[in-house]
């Protein structure tokens, strides 16, 4: 559907941004979308013609002219969508003409027409409403004009349709091909589909936010119970560091007494080990050096017979080893030899029951 209103070029001029190839598909990408947002939030439109006689019913059409029957027809109502009145303008107020072009492209083809609707308008230049549709070909398309007067169509019945869209048919062999003619109607027309754009635009903004607050409330409360709890952690640790630290104390006091404990278990007892040397020793033996370091125990003393008290004590249960270490000497003034010993035990000695 092609439709100029006024005869003023429609070519774009080259600004210094369509130079950059990544500017013009930066371009052409927000333009698509910015249609496809468009297209998504915007209301269908439906047209109600009414009949040229009297007695049938009016037929309802869409933006293309196309006639909508069905539950298009009726569910567009049901959702709350205005059917809005249309009128055809009358034949008497139509200069057609149809032309044949060769093939182009659409803006080399609505150049063209452009051009033709200029030059062929019997009315002045702002005078001039020029529709037309292309009717593609074998070897070019068909092109249908329709020129129209503003003032004609403001001195006629249709200036007091008030909010009626104004349409005609640029091709009469496709009659069901309607296109709108600019006017007052019109622009109420669009004004209603901006409103209805703003309205539902605002009411998804509101869906989608209901929709992100009800995904993101789970997170953000286990965000906040996350704060809370490492809060009451931290009050908690300031609040049993005190505790803590005298635990540490006695934990530590603990382990020093564990490990007096092993290392006293682990000597033999002295009183046992005295008990030991006494029940060991004849009365003619005198200790007169004693040094109970861990488990060895050196004994320095006097004794008839050095080898034989060493003897005697190594074949004694508990000792694991008797060393000599010195020479025994006799003493010329008391005939004892003198002895030094080391032993170590095995266990802690036994205390014989008396």
């Amino acid at each position: 559907m092609k439709t100029l209103a006024s005869p003023a070029e429609s070519s774009l001029p080259r600004d210094w941004w369509q130079r950059s190839p990544l500017l013009r598909v930066l371009a052409r990408l927000g333009a698509q979308f910015a249609a496809g947002l468009r297209r998504f939030l915007q209301p269908p439109l439906v047209l109600r013609l009414d009949a040229a006689e009297p007695g049938q019913a009016p037929r309802l059409l869409d933006e293309e002219g196309r006639p909508l029957s069905g539950w298009r027809a009726r569910g567009w109502a049901w959702l709350g969508v205005r059917r809005w009145p249309a009128v055809v303008v009358p034949e008497e107020l139509v200069l057609r003409r149809t032309w044949w072009q060769p093939p182009a492209d659409e803006k080399a083809t609505a150049a063209a027409a452009l051009w033709r609707a200029r030059s062929e308008s019997p009315y002045a230049a702002d005078d001039t409403l020029f529709i037309w549709r292309a009717e593609p070909q074998a070897q070019g398309q068909k092109i249908h004009g329709v020129w129209l007067s503003r003032s004609l169509l403001q001195r006629s019945a249709l200036a007091s349709m008030g909010q009626r869209v104004v349409w005609l048919v640029p091709n009469p062999a496709d009659a069901d091909r309607y296109q709108f003619v600019p006017g007052s109607g019109w622009a109420a027309l669009q004004r209603w589909r901006r409103r209805w754009m703003v309205l539902t635009g605002l009411a998804w903004l509101l869906a989608l936010s209901l929709t992100a607050a009800a995904a993101l409330t789970p997170s953000w409360q286990l965000r906040q119970r996350a704060h809370d709890a490492q809060a009451l952690w931290n009050d908690l640790a300031a609040r049993a560091e005190p505790a803590l630290a005298a635990r540490l104390a006695l934990t530590t006091a603990l382990e020093a007494v564990q490990a007096y404990d092993q290392q006293v278990a682990s000597r033999p007892d002295p009183v046992a080990v005295l008990n030991w040397l006494h029940e060991r020793s004849g009365d003619d033996t005198y200790i007169t050096e004693l040094e109970l370091d861990g488990e060895v125990l050196r004994v320095s003393g006097f004794t008839p017979n050095a080898v034989a008290l060493q003897q005697a004590w190594s074949n004694q249960p508990g000792l694991a080893q008797i060393t000599a270490t010195r020479a025994a000497t006799r003493s010329a003034a008391t005939g004892k030899e003198s002895f030094q010993f080391e032993l170590r035990f095995a266990a802690t000695p036994v205390l014989t029951q008396p």
